[in-house]
């Protein structure tokens, strides 16, 4: 998580340090010469900010008499009379937000302003439904009629239908409790954005899905945007995937069916079943690998290799002894693709035709690996690399093949120095 921000407001610029040594998160940096009153601040377009009754209106908002009056103001954002009395309300706001700031993976400076400017509604709204206040925070950063504070203040106060149609979402109540749906963690600006789109498309299969999933996560929502991966699965697929997956399980999601589109493309005749549940995303995986590697066994002797940018040799990591060899042809491919259960075989064509990949066969004590390196502006690296039936290497694997990597392509800068 990023530690320091610079917030803007009409005192100067404010300085939030997390890891500040003294324990004061928040100080000035920068301070104007004198106060500068709200209805004087200008706008990005380079207006006066819209009083808020006429903000209201222009935004086509309601605001009940209970919510806009002086005393409902008061108790939620407490007049601030100077710079010093920001900076404690500062680290009250700060102290109060920072376990949600922990949990966001990005966009925690709009979501802190809006918190400073809105103070007790903007802290309540956060806590309660953050990706609704992400989504307001976002909002208003790109509204030029809104001025921090007191704008901010009465308007997270506004019924959250209000708030749904001012940020251009539909004002539906469903569509509130949508948003709680989604973790903290997948609270990103561009899955607020991708939710718009799909919100606003109205597919009444997509809306169905959307109102019974469990959570709605950045795994869903990749997986629902994208016509091709969305082809291969059931609707029950997205509730075996709607749950709090690690970061590592979601890259294998998306990583398999990825593979599993690019074998059907590359490949005659193979297609998926429809998969209904992320269980089954192995097996299908391994049965059109399977299929392709039959079908390149009948192709693989007119399919020669060019040579090898690098020989085989040693490799080890610690006490660990090994080898890595090149693959030289087709044959050998499909080979590797039926030793290692994956999907090795697929890349045969693409070797072929071109110079530019290339697969090797390493081993390391008892462990296995197939790596597969490209070549890139600087020499070759390593794009990929698995154990068997896809399974991650072990570190001292990665170390090894790595280290061997290094040095052979110091070696060819130097047998070629257009290389460097």
């Amino acid at each position: 998580m990023r530690n320091r921000y610079l917030i803007p407001n009409r005192y100067g610029l404010l300085e939030i340090d997390f890891n500040a040594p003294d324990g004061r998160r928040c100080r000035f940096v920068r301070r104007f010469p004198e106060e500068i009153p709200a209805p004087r601040v200008l706008s990005k377009t380079g207006q006066p900010y819209l009083p808020f009754p006429e903000f209201m209106t222009s935004a086509r908002l309601t605001a009940p008499e209970n919510q806009a009056s002086p005393d409902k103001l008061a108790g939620i954002c407490p007049e601030i009379p100077d710079a010093d009395t920001y900076v404690n309300h500062a680290e009250q706001v700060v102290s109060r937000i920072y376990p949600l700031l922990l949990r966001m993976p990005g966009a925690r400076e709009m979501l802190l302003e809006l918190c400073l400017a809105g103070g007790r509604g903007a802290i309540e709204l956060a806590e309660d439904n953050p990706a609704l206040a992400l989504l307001l925070a976002l909002r208003i950063s790109r509204d030029p009629r809104v001025c921090w504070r007191e704008q901010v203040a009465l308007l997270v106060l506004q019924n959250r239908t209000n708030l749904l149609a001012y940020c251009h979402y539909p004002s539906e109540k469903w569509i509130e409790r949508l948003l709680r749906k989604i973790p903290v963690g997948d609270c990103t600006a561009g899955l607020i954005q991708a939710l718009q789109k799909v919100l606003l498309a109205q597919d009444p299969e997509q809306m169905r899905l959307l109102r019974h999933l469990p959570l709605v996560t950045g795994l869903v929502l990749d997986i629902l945007t994208d016509p091709r991966r969305a082809k291969m699965v059931a609707p029950r697929f997205y509730r075996s995937i709607a749950a709090d997956l690690s970061a590592d399980d979601e890259l294998r999601v998306e990583y398999l069916l990825d593979e599993i589109i690019r074998i059907s493309d590359e490949s005659a005749g193979i297609r998926a079943p429809l998969l209904r549940h992320m269980d089954e995303l192995p097996r299908v995986h391994d049965q059109v690998a399977l299929q392709y590697a039959r079908q390149a066994m009948t192709n693989a002797d007119v399919l020669p290799f060019p040579d090898p940018p690098f020989p085989g040799g040693r490799i080890e990591s610690g006490r660990q002894r090994g080898e890595i060899r090149p693959i030289r042809n087709g044959l050998e491919l499909v080979a590797e693709g039926e030793k290692m259960k994956h999907c090795i075989a697929t890349y045969a064509g693409r070797i072929a035709r071109n110079e530019n990949e290339f697969a090797y066969h390493a081993r390391l004590g008892v462990e296995e690996a197939t790596a597969l390196l490209a070549r890139s502006a600087s020499g070759w690296r390593l794009a990929e690399i698995n154990g068997i039936r896809n399974q991650k290497v072990s570190q001292a694997m990665l170390r090894a093949i790595s280290t061997w990597l290094d040095r052979q392509n110091k070696r060819a800068a130097q047998c070629h120095p257009l290389m460097k």
